[in-house]
């Protein structure tokens, strides 16, 4: 695009604040250098403050290019296969370095999309960047692509499209502390088991880089790698440990900012123990106008690192905080630190809940070793689940603990197999909704790709590939295995499932001190086959990860974990539950029926109360993580 001949420079200060729509201002002690007239700079959006936009929408780009220089921009995706953490995608057939070592690629593929510029309107200030999102943008995170004057430079994970966003998903780390002594390395579960909860945006809440990092520079470029293999993006506040210089470098240009999601916003603010924000009273000034100005019908977000929260802390001795964070729709705000219980201004904020997460890196107080923790919150409108009102205060549930959500591939995933098998398990105590994997498979003609056991979110046709984005949810200890393909489908199941059981059941207690379903429980469970020809399946079933036999009613045999049925079309057959051969924990619990026998399976469940001979009821419904958008 044509800039008239005058210089695209729109912002030339490498700590300066950066508000979308608005100018930039410079944080006091920091001196702004004017870039080089031959510059070539993304200064907004970044991987640390990116774009959200639904498809058709016009965006503004800031920044910096060579005078006179037609521009161009493109939006880039690798395939899974690939680590999205290069400044040139690798493209099918070619070799990705890991550990010093060349790995072949098989079918990896690179998603672009060309924008549209849009001409300045007429009187317009030369110099402004606009570009249109193609209607048919796949709506998935992308890497921001500037080219002018014959070079090119990348943004990481900077632009997200998405058509809604009044419900998202937001998932908190915090204190990655990369280059720790006690944990010089980020678990590498985590990055893939947050894109399994398929988030729509990742947030940060500073300590990034530890402050003992024996090579600063080496180790910013490793953690902006690393969070550029998220597959939502991220939005994250600068922490004492942090290089104020290198978070600009490589995330932001200045650590305070917003960023609109929606009908949602997130304010950044940089708030650490040395540069504490009671003192910069530019930056209050900022934020207090930005909370009172409130945004639309959603939730605003407030990131900080301090876990003193200063800000919070003014507004209250104030006794300003009602009326700018109601006025403002804080719902959330978020703290770094390590967790240490409830906030000193817990009650004083409410019903604005302030969060904070345990390390990510696993790090406890005093060094404590243990698994690292993340935090999902469901958002819709300005509800959230995920917190709850205790006592004049709204805190947060407990933190997840990474390990415990796995997808093994049991296929390659990366298209050069036209059906791809996944085995998911989820070891949390509770259900888990919204999972999302994407998948390559090679393309079979003109055929669209099906699945059994999932759900086929969006499928995008690239070269010889289909990019197929699945979704599906997990009861509390459960499984699935689920099949993705081109070509000939399998069959579904045609068998259902119906439940007469109580939906509040007791437990008695054993000899070791546990708990079982007493044997004179009723339980039956209806198996019907719907299709017109003859199945064989073996169903099993668990509660609380324990399996529960039972007895075919009308057969010959007596109780059994597992029995293999022949049912002819139209048949059906009860099960009969023997309770008592399993040991179960009280609380909200879902009993699970798996169809085994057939290529795919993914359990059939109703919930159930468990209760204790000591505690009494249990809560009705299961404890759980909501599904995209998911109310309370």
């Amino acid at each position: 695009m044509p800039l008239n001949g005058r210089p695209a420079l729109l912002v030339v200060l490498c700590t300066a604040l950066i508000v979308p729509g608005g100018a930039p201002r410079v944080l006091a002690g920091d001196s702004p250098e004017a870039a080089g007239a031959e510059s070539l700079r993304i200064v907004w959006p970044t991987q640390g403050r990116p774009l959200f936009a639904a498809r058709g929408a016009e965006i503004a780009i800031v920044a910096e290019v060579p005078s006179g220089a037609a521009v161009t921009v493109t939006l880039e995706r690798g395939g899974p296969a690939v680590q999205r953490d290069e400044p040139a995608m690798p493209v099918a057939g070619a070799a990705v370095q890991r550990d010093g070592r060349a790995m072949p690629v098989v079918g990896a593929t690179v998603q672009r999309v060309a924008l549209a510029a849009v001409p300045p309107a007429a009187g317009a200030e030369a110099g402004g960047l606009r570009f249109t999102i193609p209607t048919d943008t796949p709506q998935q995170t992308w890497d921001l692509v500037l080219s002018a004057g014959g070079k090119s430079v990348r943004a990481r994970s900077a632009v997200a499209i998405r058509d809604d966003l009044t419900r998202i998903r937001v998932v908190h780390l915090s204190d990655i502390n990369l280059g720790a002594i006690g944990s010089p390395a980020l678990d590498p579960r985590l990055i893939d088991e947050i894109n399994l909860l398929g988030p729509t945006l990742v947030l940060l809440t500073g300590d990034l880089v530890d402050i003992t990092h024996e090579e600063p520079a080496a180790g910013w470029d490793e953690v902006t790698r690393l969070l550029a293999r998220l597959d939502a993006p991220i939005v994250a506040a600068c922490g004492d440990h942090d290089d104020l210089a290198q978070y600009g470098r490589c995330l932001a240009p200045g650590p305070v900012g917003s960023v609109d999601v929606g009908p949602h916003r997130v304010l950044v603010l940089y708030d650490v123990p040395q540069r504490p924000i009671a003192l910069d009273v530019e930056q209050c000034e900022w934020a207090a106008g930005a909370l009172a100005r409130g945004r639309g019908r959603g939730l605003t977000m407030v990131l900080s690192h301090a876990r003193s929260a200063g800000l919070l802390q003014s507004l209250v001795d104030s006794d300003r905080q009602r009326d700018l964070l109601a006025g403002g729709r804080v719902g959330l705000w978020f703290l770094g630190g390590e967790d240490p219980g409830e906030h000193p201004l817990a009650r004083a904020v409410a019903p604005t809940c302030i969060v904070q997460t345990p390390p990510a890196t696993g790090l406890g107080r005093g060094g404590a070793g243990s698994e690292p923790r993340f935090r999902v919150l469901d958002i819709s409108g300005t509800r959230v689940s995920g917190i709850r009102e205790a006592d004049g205060r709204v805190i947060a549930g407990d933190a997840w603990t990474c390990g415990r959500l796995t997808v093994r591939s049991e296929s390659p995933p990366d298209g050069s197999a036209a059906t791809v098998h996944l085995l998911a398990t989820n070891n949390h105590p509770f259900r888990v909704e919204g999972l999302r994997r994407r998948v390559l498979v090679r393309a079979d003609g003109e055929a669209p790709p099906w699945v059994r056991g999932a759900t086929i979110v969006q499928a995008i046709r690239n070269g010889d590939a289909w990019h197929v984005d699945l979704g599906w949810d997990l009861p509390d200890k459960g499984a699935a295995r689920i099949v993705v393909g081109t070509g000939a489908a399998p069959p579904e199941s045609g068998v259902t499932v119906r439940f007469d059981v109580p939906a509040r059941i007791g437990l008695e207690p054993l000899g070791d001190g546990g708990y079982a379903v007493p044997a004179t429980t009723p339980g039956i469970v209806w198996l019907r086959n719907t299709q017109e020809r003859e199945q064989r399946v073996t169903p099993l079933l668990t509660l609380d990860a324990a399996t529960v036999a039972y007895s075919v009613v009308g057969a010959d045999g007596g109780a059994a974990t597992a029995y293999q049925l022949t049912l002819a079309p139209g048949q059906q057959v009860a099960l009969k539950l023997a309770w008592a051969t399993g040991r179960v924990r009280p609380g909200g619990r879902e009993l699970q029926v798996y169809l085994r026998g057939a290529e795919w399976w993914s359990p059939v469940c109703t919930p159930l109360a468990i209760d204790s001979p000591i505690q009494g009821a249990a809560p009705p419904a299961t404890a759980r993580a909501e599904s995209r958008g998911g109310e309370q």
